[in-house]
């Protein structure tokens, strides 16, 4: 995720939500509301976060992708 977040300083917001869990637990529970937001460019960076961590193939899997080419 730092790899991501150097190449984009706008990534900074995803990425200390990245880093709190992302998934749903009892404090990471807030209702957002997305319509602030360019969702194309965060599951962008998400996707880039995942390919960078070896982890194509899971989040086209998950997200219902065409699949990405494993970083090396």
């Amino acid at each position: 995720m730092k790899k991501v977040g150097d190449e984009d300083a706008t990534f900074a917001p995803l990425a200390r939500y990245l880093d709190r869990g992302s998934h749903k637990d009892g404090i990471n529970i807030t209702v957002m509301d997305f319509n602030q937001y360019d969702l194309n460019y965060y599951f962008t960076k998400f996707q880039a976060v995942f390919v960078a961590a070896g982890f194509g193939d899971h989040y086209s899997a998950n997200m219902g992708a065409a699949k990405e080419p494993s970083a090396a």
